[in-house]
């Protein structure tokens, strides 16, 4: 019996369907490929997005970095020249220097010294040594109304007065400030003492021209009574002779006390009346004794 025409219609039907659902097939598979691919390309910008911020702050960190040690490194260099390290480096760089040509000159002539250098070296002028060694008197001094200035003229050079001249060596501006005092950290006083002296240090209490300077161990730092400040000394240096010897210096000064346009002798406080060169007698005779370029003895001639 022959298939109706209901029949074909229903077979049309059929295969119609299986076609549309095959379409149907291929289109959401080609949508999920999509949607698959565009969600990968975004997170992978998203991720890389990420990774260059992050490289970008430690990029930012790293160059903070090196510009806070840049600008450390250039405070510090400018401390060491305002403090006159390297003048004094380069002095002891030449003294070194100039040791070691006559040590090696002693090996080589079997411990007999060069006639020629040590001729040459007691031949220096006045001027040459005074243009050689007279930097080594610019960091010491003190104030004529210091209460360890006849400590001072007679030698006594006690752990007070030493802290005391290590003390004119910095530049109080640079002083951690609180209020009505100032805070001196130990390791910064020791580094100025040991430029002058070549001893052990000691953290002590001391006067500084009518200031108490005292010493706090738990905090490992000094504190002033008041805000420190620093006094030019009055009292006036003039070299009358040097003596170099090895490894010792040995600066002779006359020193007085100039104010007001009149000179005064620095102990007594006498007014000296008439030209300095006629009163030599009425003035203070001093001999400062420096070992390596390190002040050991200050002595008064009486």
């Amino acid at each position: 019996m022959g298939k109706t025409k209901k029949d074909n219609e229903e077979l049309l039907q059929i295969k119609t369907n299986e076609i549309n659902v095959d379409s149907l097939k291929d289109e959401l598979k080609d949508f999920i490929t999509l949607e698959i691919r565009k969600e990968f390309n975004t997170e992978v910008e998203k991720t890389n997005k990420r990774l260059i911020k992050e490289k970008n702050k430690r990029l930012i960190f790293k160059n903070i970095i090196i510009l806070f040690l840049i600008v450390l490194i250039g405070f510090l260099l400018y401390l060491m020249y305002n403090d006159g390290y390297f003048k004094r480096l380069f002095n002891k760089n030449s003294e070194i220097i100039d040791t070691s040509n006559i040590s090696k000159d002693k090996e080589n002539k079997n411990d007999v010294p060069d006639e020629k250098e040590l001729e040459k070296e007691k031949k220096k002028t006045q001027e040459e040594l005074k243009r050689e060694y007279s930097y080594l008197l610019d960091d010491i001094y003190i104030n004529e109304n210091s209460i360890y200035l006849e400590d001072y003229y007679n030698g006594e050079l006690s752990n007070e007065l030493k802290n005391y001249l290590a003390l004119n060596l910095i530049d109080f501006r640079s002083l951690i400030k609180e209020e009505d005092y100032n805070i001196i950290d130990d390791d910064t006083l020791k580094i100025k003492y040991n430029k002058l002296f070549n001893d052990e240090y000691i953290s002590t209490n001391f006067n500084y021209n009518g200031n108490e300077i005292r010493y706090i161990n738990r905090i490992g730092s000094y504190i002033s009574d008041k805000i420190l400040e620093n006094s030019n000394s009055n009292i006036v240096k003039e070299i009358t002779n040097i003596n170099k010897d090895e490894n010792e210096v040995i600066i002779e000064t006359i020193e007085y006390l100039s104010k007001d346009n009149k000179i005064y002798n620095i102990l007594t406080k006498e007014e000296i009346e008439g030209n300095i060169s006629d009163n030599f007698d009425k003035l203070t005779n001093v001999k400062y004794t420096f070992s390596n370029l390190s002040l050991t003895k200050i002595e008064r001639k009486k």
